[in-house]
């Protein structure tokens, strides 16, 4: 009686995390015979940066400025956990805090990209606000390098069990 609270405590806190630390293990026994991989960060951040500057650039041609970021809040969740899941799934042998870091490195290269891509095209449409555009690209450098870092993580937390053949 009463013990409900400290039996959902011992199950989150010390069940939940022995599974997950074995299969992390494991894991890191599989990738330290595969070749780390890092160019696919690029392509990725590439595709992502067109995503968003399609997004914005859509905007632009509709009158309205840059969109806000509550105006995009679907995109500035969605793609960079998307971001960060495909990053960490294609990066071979490399440890986990690596994966992480080429995530939010990635993330953080997609929207520059796209900034510098929306700035060269309204640029030649006759001006940008540059404190504005400095501004978008603080906020969207931030919310994509912290979501992209969560995405990495929440995949290799939700990745299952790996063969050792």
């Amino acid at each position: 009686r009463g013990a409900l609270m400290e039996h959902w405590g011992f199950c989150l806190f010390y069940n939940w995390p022995l599974p997950i630390r074995r299969r992390m293990r494991r894991r890191a026994e599989v990738r330290a015979k595969l070749k780390p991989r890092y160019r696919h960060a690029g392509v990725y951040a590439a595709a992502a940066a067109a995503c968003m500057a399609f997004v914005d650039l859509s905007y632009i041609r509709q009158g309205v400025a840059l969109p806000s970021n509550r105006e995009i809040w679907w995109l500035l969740a969605a793609l960079p956990l998307l971001n960060g899941a495909v990053v960490t799934l294609g990066c071979g042998g490399a440890p986990v805090w690596k994966r992480i870091v080429t995530a939010v490195v990635g993330g953080i290269a997609a929207v520059t990209a796209c900034t510098i891509l929306v700035a060269a095209v309204w640029a030649s449409e006759g001006g940008i606000p540059a404190g504005m555009l400095a501004v978008t690209w603080m906020w969207r450098t931030f919310i994509f390098a912290v979501v992209s870092a969560i995405g990495a993580i929440i995949t290799e937390l939700r990745l299952g069990e790996l063969r050792t053949e």
